[in-house]
């Protein structure tokens, strides 16, 4: 299960302050906790203010890469600031993100392919957000195609099948369940990726409502999440799902886990 750091987005209040305030030490130590926790990746958004992303987007990529050498997954809207911080980025970076809609992915897509990156695809089209598992798995599908067809191979393709509040459609959370199976294992070896926190947008208790998908999604083909890795709580669901999963040689990370408290 890979953990991509979360909490290096400017739409955060704290880090959005900080990247406005050039504020290094805050982003630095920020980046180097969650590798220390176990981030795969870190996650880098600017924020969304159009008028200064790029600027801002390059240099968190550059201050935070001075400290950590953990890969990074550039994340932003706009294709143009994509290409900027590609520019600049070390090694192989995740771009988050595609779609299917027509725009987005012949601007996205070859970009990922000119760079050689791994890439997140969401499942939107030009006509909307897909409800159901399979017309999910049918919008994956035209990503896939569409990024082999540019020549990135399919173990570097990640797949969001978007998560929906159950709050308002009580069906959702049974029907992102369906779409991970579908994708993981019909489209294998392409991967599935997600935020966990819209599951429970509107509920109280939501860290418990995010917590218990984190498991029954790893358990369905979830193959990387966007996610709090300084959080020992979830982190402790992740641990103990490896191993129930058969993701976790001998309980190893389990067992060091436990053993240096991080297991909460």
């Amino acid at each position: 299960m890979r953990i991509i750091g979360e909490k290096l987005n400017g739409t955060l209040k704290k880090t959005g302050a900080a990247i406005q305030a050039r504020d290094v030490k805050f982003i630095q130590e920020l980046a180097q906790a969650q590798v220390q926790a176990g981030a795969y990746w870190l996650d880098v958004n600017a924020g969304t203010h159009p008028d200064r992303e790029k600027d801002d987007f390059c240099w968190l990529i550059k201050t935070v890469q001075e400290v950590v050498d953990t890969p990074l997954c550039l994340d932003s809207a706009s294709p143009e600031v994509l290409a900027a911080g590609l520019e600049i980025v070390k090694g192989q970076a995740l771009l988050n993100s595609t779609t299917a809609e027509t725009e987005k992915a012949k601007a996205v897509i070859p970009l990922a392919a000119k760079y050689n990156c791994q890439l997140i695809g969401l499942t939107l089209v030009d006509s909307g957000m897909p409800a159901t598992a399979d017309e999910r798995f049918e919008i994956a599908k035209q990503i896939v195609d569409q990024a082999k067809a540019a020549g990135i191979p399919a173990e570097n393709i990640y797949i969001d099948p978007l998560v929906r509040a159950i709050s308002a459609e009580p069906e959702q959370g049974r029907e992102l369940l369906n779409a991970t199976w579908l994708i993981s294992h019909k489209l294998a070896p392409v991967n599935v990726v997600y935020g966990l926190s819209n599951i429970s947008f509107g509920l109280p208790g939501r860290a418990l409502l995010n917590r218990t998908l984190l498991a029954m999604a790893m358990a369905s083909g979830l193959g990387a999440a966007i996610m709090d890795p300084t959080d020992k709580h979830i982190m402790a669901v992740l641990r103990a799902s490896e191993a129930l999963l058969g993701q976790d040689e001998f309980c190893m990370n389990y067992m060091t886990a436990f053993r240096d408290g991080s297991l909460g």
